[in-house]
């Protein structure tokens, strides 16, 4: 967790680059769903978001009063507040401002096109008459309290200036196909991090996939076998478009991450971008259908 204690230092974070997500043509359960949902379809694994009753602008150097900061996570994965109780926890509180609930753990609420955070204990809390935004944080300066005050503080060396051409883009978390990982923009000599960015797991999936597609001999048969996802991204139907020699063939769960076990083959030569739908996927389910979704036995 951001949070910090008395017993380390205090991280101080800013927050920008907000982006208000659109729920326009939605009804309050299918925002909610959109919000809460673990699907390809969905608000994706790793988005972080702040409850605001007005769009910010520029950079917030705190948190507004009643408000915090969520990061989306994968609900399959019992929680600290959750476990043994079978409860699914779509959101995890990173950072928050004063009067926020204590709870760590919670979904999101849409009502009446407004948007509030239920916690894990069964309260709502958030600004009233609040819109999400998607936003970035980064540490701001690092504070580290004085445990035994000194009358005369000791010489300490000069504050390293970074130079912000010389910040990079490094990997601090590997994605695979089933966890997310992360990439932090930071300072190579004094490790400042300025920025974080999920990896999401699911861009994993799709692009090893299509990787395998794009390497296969001429003729040859892909095997794809995953017991999470349910859906195939542009970048999937595109290398199959490019590599019409190559039939794929598919075996998944149909409940994501759970369910029972079926298999499909798309033939080489498919129009595999007119499967795509208007957002760019293409559902496991839709495509078993049209090609012939068989059971597999275990």
């Amino acid at each position: 967790m951001l949070f910090s204690t008395t017993a380390r230092a205090d991280v101080i974070y800013e927050y920008y680059n907000f982006q208000k997500i659109d729920l326009s043509g939605k009804s309050d359960d299918e925002a909610t769903a959109y919000l809460n949902g673990q699907g390809a379809n969905d608000l994706p694994i790793g988005t972080r978001v702040i409850l605001l009753a007005e769009a910010p602008t520029g950079v917030l150097n705190e948190l507004p009063d009643g408000t915090a900061v969520l990061e989306k996570r994968d609900s399959s994965v019992e929680d600290d507040e959750s476990q043994g109780q079978g409860q699914a926890h779509a959101w995890h509180v990173v950072e928050k401002g004063a009067n926020f609930d204590n709870h760590m753990y919670g979904n999101l609420v849409v009502v009446g096109g407004k948007i509030k955070f239920n916690c894990s204990g069964g309260g709502t809390y958030g600004i009233d008459d609040a819109d999400a935004y998607t936003c970035s944080m980064r540490e701001k300066s690092t504070v580290t309290p004085s445990e035994t005050p000194s009358e005369t503080p000791a010489p300490s060396a000069p504050a390293h200036v970074c130079d912000e051409s010389k910040l990079e883009w490094s990997v601090s978390v590997e994605a695979t196909e089933y966890n997310d990982g992360e990439m932090i923009y930071c300072c190579p000599e004094c490790g400042r991090v300025y920025e974080r960015i999920p990896v999401s797991a699911y861009k994993v999936f799709n692009y090893e996939t299509a990787n395998k597609i794009k390497k296969a001999s001429q003729g040859a048969t892909i095997e794809i076998k995953t017991r999470r996802w349910i859906s195939f991204g542009r970048v999937v139907m595109q290398a199959l478009a490019d590599r019409p020699d190559v039939t794929l063939k598919v075996s998944f769960l149909d409940g994501e991450y759970k369910g029972d076990e079926y298999e499909f083959v798309i033939p080489a030569g498919t129009d595999t971008i007119s499967l795509l739908d208007e957002n760019g996927f293409s559902g496991f389910i839709y495509l078993g259908n049209m090609f012939g979704m068989t059971p597999v036995e275990n």
